[in-house]
């Protein structure tokens, strides 16, 4: 186990600005980074993984990364060190309306990000650690037009970014002119409404027709049926369940995904690919969906079973999960999952979770827990990027 240790920030000013420590592939909001004012700060490395970065924000939304194993007593900070935006928003729209589904690749140098949109997301999604320079943006996406049944890519775009700029969080803006789902209604061009007909698109070459036919037509339908909570978390299983066969067809139509157990490059300045929400990528579309069987619950005692088969008995009097470690169940090295995320316990002799207000919401099978939330035998639970089975 690392050994916890000290470093003291030095800025050559007073400043407010923050910190925190992350993974290599920083791929979403940091839940409750460290704010300070003054010109030096003592950071407090807990726990952290010599592979591990520290994450240090001016204020004006430009980060400094450095990986734990090259830190030493104190780093002097200067201007040079900050060679990252901390977050960029890709705004994705047609005709003014938010695109209710795509799939966004952000590319900087040698980084590459692929990001999914779905209609929880009302047509933002963010890149966080981005390098100064030039930033790619491709959207691919379904087009909404009789007889279309593949994948289209809207045309590269290609945006300058530097440390110095008006918005601390620019929003690179994509417009998408095709016929393409929205979140305001559908959009049709007059000469389709017109004639009830469409020229179908140029299309992109085939990607197989397991993978990409099944994404595509369950996302559209079920866009169609208004069940926008539930795309994300079906698509975030079928890619779970079949890495390989994603990562074959995405190689195919130039996206790459990275390993989810791949070591971090030592060079700071490029951490290593993740997105989404990394354990959240996946393409927006699907053929008509297999049946995703529901799975059962062996019996025993009460227990939380992680994805990766890490399991945590559950007391009756109250679990608190969270990355803190004074948590009942502490995932530290969990950045989406909230200080104290969320609660399983026992009440009139059946099991509830409450989320504790969290950052990235805590949900039972794809439904956002809003209020204290039945767990039944082989519930699947969501917190943060976190997936786990509750067993009794």
């Amino acid at each position: 186990m690392a050994q916890s240790k000290r470093v003291e920030l030095q800025f050559g000013s007073d400043g407010t600005r923050h910190v925190w420590l992350g993974p290599a592939a920083l791929a979403g909001p940091m839940d409750e980074p460290i704010q300070f004012t003054g010109a030096t700060y003592e950071a407090e490395l807990g726990l952290a993984q010599p592979e591990d970065r520290i994450y240090v924000s001016n204020g004006a939304g430009n980060l400094a990364i450095r990986q734990v194993k090259d830190l030493k007593r104190s780093w002097k900070l200067t201007e040079a060190d900050f060679t990252h935006l901390e977050r960029v928003r890709v705004s994705v729209k047609r005709d003014g309306k938010p695109v209710a589904a795509a799939i966004v690749e952000i590319t900087a140098g040698e980084r590459r990000e692929v990001v999914l949109l779905t209609p929880q997301d009302e047509g933002v999604v963010e890149a966080w650690a981005i390098p100064f320079g030039k930033v790619g943006v491709q959207v691919a996406y379904a087009p909404k037009t009789p007889g279309a049944t593949k994948n289209k890519k809207a045309p590269k775009q290609e945006f300058e970014l530097t440390a110095k700029r008006d918005d601390p969080v620019p929003t690179l803006a994509i417009s998408i002119d095709d016929n393409v789902e929205t979140l305001g209604g559908a959009t049709n061009d007059a000469a389709e409404a017109e004639s009830g007909a469409a020229t179908p698109p140029a299309q992109t070459e085939p990607s197989g027709n397991d993978f990409g036919g099944i994404l595509k037509n369950l996302a559209v339908t079920l866009i169609t049926l208004g069940v926008a909570g539930g795309i994300g978390y079906f698509i975030f299983q079928y890619v779970r369940r079949n890495p390989d066969q994603v990562k074959d067809q995405l190689a195919k139509v130039g996206v790459s995904i990275p390993e989810p157990n791949a070591q971090p490059a030592d060079d700071p300045s490029v951490p290593a690919p993740s997105f989404s929400k990394p354990e959240t990528l996946a393409p927006i579309v699907l053929d008509p969906a297999p049946t995703v069987a529901p799975v059962a619950a062996p019996g025993g005692p009460p227990r939380l079973v992680r994805s990766d088969g890490v399991e945590f008995a559950l007391s009756p009097d109250g679990n608190t999960i969270g990355r803190d470690f004074a948590c009942t169940i502490a995932w530290a090295d969990q950045s989406s999952v909230s200080r104290r995320h969320a609660e399983i316990a026992l009440e009139n002799g059946a099991w509830i979770v409450k989320d504790l207000g969290s950052t990235n919401g805590t949900f039972v099978n794809g439904a956002k827990a809003a209020g204290p939330t039945r767990l039944n035998p082989g519930d699947t639970l969501i917190l943060g990027q976190v997936t786990a089975r509750f067993e009794a």
